[in-house]
């Protein structure tokens, strides 16, 4: 190769590596969206999305938003928060819900643990749900979907640390 091929070849690497560098903090990208499957901890279905569009295509707004949901197996206030956390999927496509399954996972509790650490407390029941750099939600009751749903969309409109940010 000559020396101006060489150029320009390094050119255009130098121009990929900063699209990706730049484009989560300019809303380009990818972005991974969805919940994980909480038996394997993997994405769920049509998990990689293009940020500024969910995965239909659709054109949306806002700043990615990463929560984290740490819930146990037969736990009733936990299942009655995964509607409303699929609610609020729904109207911020933005927002990423990972859920963790702590009762029957060993790994997910260390990392819950972990969290709860990170974030000054300790990991002290089910449901609890991190939230930016909010004070974490442990329960869940319907008093709490609005101070839920503002912390949410504070952190779309504003942009907010995924919580596992916090561990590093």
């Amino acid at each position: 190769m000559s020396a101006k091929s060489l150029a320009v070849l390094g050119l255009v690497a130098v121009l990929i590596l900063a699209m990706f560098m730049i484009g989560p903090l300019s809303n380009q990208g990818l972005f991974l969206l969805g919940e994980k499957d909480s038996a394997n901890n993997v994405p769920g279905e049509n998990a990689f999305c293009i940020i500024g569009e969910d995965c239909d295509g659709e054109a949306t707004e806002g700043y990615p938003v990463t929560i984290y949901f740490f819930w146990g197996e037969g736990c009733p206030h936990c299942d009655k928060q995964k509607p409303f956390l699929e609610e609020m999927g729904q109207k911020y496509p933005t927002l990423k819900v990972e859920m963790f399954e702590t009762r029957k996972s060993p790994e997910n509790s260390i990392l819950f643990s972990d969290i709860a650490k990170a974030y000054g407390t300790t990991a002290r029941g089910v449901p609890a749900t991190f939230i930016g750099d909010f004070e974490p939600f442990v329960g869940f009751a319907d008093y709490m979907k609005p101070d839920m749903e503002k912390k949410i969309a504070y952190c779309v409109e504003n942009g907010c640390i995924s919580p596992d940010s916090k561990l590093n």
